[in-house]
């Protein structure tokens, strides 16, 4: 786990945020969701790493119609996702005003997860969740330690609240220690259990530059929830609604 690194984009997306004060059943009920209120369109933006936040000189971020041929997740039934094309040494984030307010207790927490372009994340530290605790502490919930293919495996699924499953799924906090899932917990709930249960304040869903990108390197990434009982997988102003549920986000 890249701590130096991801905690310094952490505090470089937070920054910029300040600036703002299944299974293939549900995939055809998904749909494109519904037009949504302002507190909870999706907003991405990209920014320059130095100086931090300012805006990006050549990286770009936007849902986009990438067709039917396995570029959008085989999960859902349109063929939009969100593309990121990151320059080296600038990254993004997405997030809604009610991702920056979530209070849900982290034991209780639900829906935080995405689907990506699986050959376009190849390291820990590209692209992760960030969780900002009421109690001032961070968790990083990175694909790296906790995805699973889905469809024919050009695409993966990192569910952080849905995967239990014993050791497959593991978040780390700013100190870089580890929790996983134990067989009956998602690994936030092994966190709760370990610290004291504690409210997410903040899911911002950041991607970063690519090692060596020169000049840029794409991500696809679809079906983004971040704890809001909203999972958006068209635009920015459209999202499916969760009811809560993990089996139907």
């Amino acid at each position: 786990m890249e701590t130096k690194r991801t905690l310094k984009m952490a505090f470089a997306g937070l920054g910029a945020v300040a600036l703002l004060v299944t299974a293939a059943g549900a995939a055809l009920a998904e749909g494109n969701g519904t037009n949504q209120n302002n507190y909870n369109k999706l907003k991405e933006f990209v920014y320059e790493s130095s100086p931090y936040g300012d805006p990006a000189d050549c990286s770009t971020a936007s849902w986009q119609d990438v067709g039917n041929n396995g570029d959008d997740s085989p999960i859902d039934s349109n063929d939009r996702a969100l593309v990121a094309n990151v320059c080296d040494t600038e990254f993004g984030e997405a997030y809604s005003s009610h991702s920056l307010n979530v209070k849900t207790m982290v034991s209780r927490i639900k829906n935080v997860s995405f689907d990506y372009q699986t050959d376009t994340v190849t390291g820990a530290g590209q692209v992760y969740i960030l969780l900002v605790l009421g109690d001032g502490n961070y968790l990083f919930l990175d694909p790296t330690y906790c995805s699973k293919p889905i469809g024919s495996g050009f695409w993966s699924r990192a569910d952080f609240t849905g995967t239990k499953a014993l050791g497959a799924c593991t978040v780390y906090d700013v100190n870089s220690v580890p929790y996983t899932s134990d067989g009956t917990h998602n690994a936030l709930q092994v966190y709760a259990m370990t610290h004291g249960d504690t409210s997410v304040s903040i899911a911002d869903f950041g991607f970063f530059d690519y090692p060596g990108a020169d000049p840029s390197h794409t991500y696809v990434f679809d079906r983004i929830a971040l704890g809001t009982n909203r999972l958006y997988n068209y635009s920015n102003t459209r999202a499916f609604g969760c009811s809560f549920n993990e089996s139907r986000c």
